[in-house]
This record gives C-alpha cells, sequence and structure tokens, in this order.
C-alpha cells in the first residue's frame, strides 16, 4: 500500500516521535501520529512502544455496488499477510516483535461514500484504545499488529455508521435491485 508522508520528527535519546499529513489513497489520512518507545528494548526485543496515537484520522468507507467496501478489502488484504505462513519461524533481516502498550485513535471521523450518493457522508468516530498488542507472548509481529489495528478501525467505522443511523444498504447494490424489481412491478402493473 503506498503511503505519502509530509513530516518526520523524531528524538532518538528519548524514543519519542511523530509523523505528519500521511495517507493511504484516501481511504486513510492521520493529522498526526506519535509514538513513545521505551529505548531500553531496541536491542533486547521485543520493542516496547509505550504508546501510539493517531491524532485525526479520516477514513473513507465507501461502499461498491457489491456490497463490499474498501475497509473490507484492506481488511481482507491484511488478513492474507497475517495468515501467510508460519509465524513463528522468524527470518534473519526480519522486523522485531513489538509490544504496544496503548495505541489510540482520537479525533476521527468517518467519511461514507456510496454508489447512490451524490456526497460524502460525515460522521464521527469513537476513540480506539488498543492496549497491550503482544503482550501475551514474545511480541507481535507488524503484521499482526496491522491485523488488530484494521479490525479496531473497521469496528469503528461500522460502530459511526450504525451510530449516526446510515443504511448502508441504501448506499449500495442492494438498492439497485430493490429500485430495479420495483421498476418491473410497475411494468407488470401497467400491462
Amino acid at each position: 500500500t503506498n503511503v505519502t508522508l509530509n513530516e518526520v520528527d523524531i528524538e532518538i535519546t528519548s524514543g519519542k516521535g511523530a509523523l505528519r499529513g500521511f495517507s493511504d489513497d484516501d481511504a486513510f489520512k492521520f493529522d498526526e501520529v506519535s509514538v513513545t518507545i521505551d529505548v531500553t528494548t531496541v536491542r533486547s526485543g521485543p520493542v516496547v512502544i509505550k504508546e501510539i496515537v493517531f491524532q485525526g484520522p479520516a477514513v473513507a468507507y465507501e461502499f461498491g455496488d457489491n456490497d463490499v467496501s474498501n475497509l473490507d478489502q484492506l481488511n481482507k488484504n491484511v488478513q492474507s499477510k497475517v495468515g501467510g505462513g508460519d509465524k513463528s519461524a522468524k527470518k534473519s533481516g526480519d522486523s522485531p516483535n513489538i509490544v504496544i502498550e496503548n495505541l489510540y485513535l482520537r479525533g476521527g471521523s468517518v467519511s461514507v461514500v456510496g454508489p447512490l450518493l451524490n456526497e460524502k457522508l460525515g460522521v464521527s468516530m469513537p476513540t480506539i484504545h488498543l492496549k497491550d498488542i503482544g503482550k501475551d507472548g514474545k511480541g507481535a509481529t507488524p503484521e499482526e499488529i496491522a491485523d488488530q489495528v484494521m479490525q479496531a478501525i473497521l469496528k469503528g467505522a461500522q460502530d459511526a455508521v450504525t451510530n449516526a443511523k446510515i443504511d448502508v444498504s441504501k448506499l449500495t447494490g442492494v438498492a439497485m435491485e430493490q429500485v430495479g424489481k420495483a421498476a418491473e412491478d410497475a411494468k407488470k402493473v401497467l400491462e
């Protein structure tokens, strides 16, 4: 997945850093991602990240004619990476395993897009807080972390849409099928 990044601010000695202004083909945008790492764990592994904060995540939740959303497809892609291979067999040069004590997505919004909408519907996304990722073993791989974060974002977006009482079936091909059926029924009545 392509990612665009505008600015990086890293303090090596304190283990703090921030990434600003990046997106993934507009499916996700973040104002800033700040990270606090326990620098004493960088060489010993697993690397302990005390906190990651995604500030102002903007999620585009887009539905296609086939009732599959872009987030469902991204989640499917992440699942295929996590499921592909033996997780216990670590090769040299692989990324280190990681423990994330706290991961937050704060101040987020979801834009709902569908083929039958003339404009995006915007709703607030609840704060997402994940704790102790990878803490129950020897840490988690980046793929396992991506899977957990993607699951949380998908659920957060779905909850935001549900709480806003948006009927997703009206945004997708299901609605088109219903319109087609109504047109057929009307034609029969006219005949």
